[in-house]
């Protein structure tokens, strides 16, 4: 019998003791129950006062507090969640709660981000929901556009994402109030921040000029990012030659914006149907960071590559490398080709890096489990060596587990050559740290 049917078995005053204990012993229960059965109207209520309370009371919000604070920010946007007010005002409501963030980060740590997500996120998406449902839409564009003009810590940054739900001539409107105050204000901050708000609006209507001007009143000469931009406000109006022309004036060696533009080509090429141009795209996108995603992104583009040639091919590249990169020998290890990782870990030994400690566990796991012995003491060498190097006295645990499984795989090899030998490398590196006795202790443990 499951939960639920045994919960129901109980019967509903016993359910309702139960409830009751379980919010006497935990806030998050009580603050579920209550809204549950509150009426809406006090749901609302509920709301409006934690929020007032919250702001009120609120004391200096340290790093570790601020997850926990988040949490609560959510809670009470849950009480709105839970009334039936009008779409209009649902609007006042999360405007109010998105003006206390002046209140909030002036005493609060936010260098996790946890804070602002939920204003940008958790807000947003209640805001979007009743700017839909709202059918005063001048009202829903005033309301955007008092909210992100408004906005000194990006906390509202995404409200301006709900305009695209409007009609174009209330997204006209705004474009026209912002570039009026852009014109008006002589703080270049503020007026920076108004055009901002415009080319986004000129993304969302569709408008490459007013993009292309806007942007060139705030910073200038077009850069490469804008340019992806223009890109694709072209392709979304089906004009495919002028994103081209556009991407192609993007240089080769921006390499910030390359994989932006090489998607976006992609695109571009798969409407004109021009497969053989996507597949070049694709195998030069596989080359230049080999994955079990960017192999699947090619093959798929043309089901006549044979999988088998293309990693031959490029298993063979890589062995001939003198670069070596923890995510190609686990793209050699996802594509069940263990004894070709093994050699390109051996050819590169020393290269390792243990501080990539992610990588290098999942690397030794899968030498380990195939019983290739050198190549994982090779790897757990590294990993011992980037903990003691560094005196990270919290990983000793685990560098004295590495050390174990290092002096275990010793009676496995018969043959060291050319590597340096067991003995050989825990001479020096016993004489080199010697004097980490708490390291010492709990290998001798």
């Amino acid at each position: 019998m499951n939960k639920k049917k045994q919960l129901v078995k109980l019967g509903a005053e016993k359910l309702a003791d139960l409830l009751l204990d379980v919010m006497d012993h935990s806030d998050y229960a009580n603050d579920l129950i209550s809204r549950t059965i509150a009426t809406p109207k006090r749901n609302l209520l509920r709301f409006q006062q934690k929020l007032n309370d919250l702001l009120d009371g609120l004391c200096f919000i340290y790093w570790k507090q601020s997850f926990d604070f988040a949490d609560e920010l959510r809670l009470i946007l849950q009480d709105l969640k839970a009334t039936q007010i009008s779409p209009e005002q649902g609007l006042e409501e999360i405007a109010h709660f998105y003006r206390s963030d002046a209140s909030v980060m002036n005493n609060a740590d936010d260098s996790s981000g946890c804070i602002g997500d939920v204003y940008n996120s958790d807000a947003q998406e209640m805001f979007l929901a009743y700017t839909q449902a709202c059918t005063n839409k001048r009202r829903v564009a005033e309301y955007i556009l008092d909210l992100s003009t408004n906005d000194e810590y990006g906390l509202r940054d995404t409200v301006i994402e709900c305009a695209n739900s409007l009609p174009v001539e209330q997204q006209q409107w705004m474009v026209k109030e912002l570039e009026d105050m852009a014109v008006i204000k002589q703080d270049d901050y503020k007026k920076r921040r108004y055009l901002y708000l415009v080319m986004t609006l000129a993304k969302q209507i569709g408008d490459a000029d007013l993009y292309s001007r806007t942007y060139e009143a705030a910073h200038g000469e077009i850069g490469s990012a804008a340019k992806i931009d223009l890109a694709k406000i072209y392709f979304e109006k089906n004009d495919l030659d002028e994103a081209l022309k556009t991407l192609e004036t993007i240089p080769n060696d921006d390499f910030f914006v390359q994989h932006d533009k090489q998607n976006l080509l992609i695109e571009i090429y798969q409407a004109q149907g021009e497969p053989g141009k996507v597949e070049m795209i694709l195998r030069s996108q596989f080359r230049a960071c080999r994955t079990v995603h960017s192999l699947e992104s090619l093959l798929n583009c043309n089901p006549e590559l044979d999988k088998e040639v293309i990693l031959k091919e490029e298993s063979e590249l890589m062995l001939e490398s003198e670069s070596f990169y923890e995510h190609e020998a686990l793209f050699l290890i996802h594509c069940e080709l263990i004894d070709k990782a093994e050699a390109y870990v051996l050819r590169h030994h020393d290269k390792l890096n243990g501080n990539a400690y992610g990588a290098l566990l999942e690397l030794v796991e899968s030498f380990e489990k195939a019983e290739k012995y050198l190549v994982s003491s090779l790897v757990y060498r590294s990993l011992l060596m980037s903990i003691l190097d560094r005196g990270y006295t919290k990983a000793y645990r685990h560098g004295a587990k590495y050390l174990k499984k290092i002096v275990k795989f010793e009676t496995e090899i018969s043959d060291w050559s050319p590597y340096e030998h067991h003995e050989e490398f825990y001479k020096k590196m016993s004489e080199t740290h010697k004097r980490k006795r708490s390291f010492w202790a709990q290998y001798n443990d």
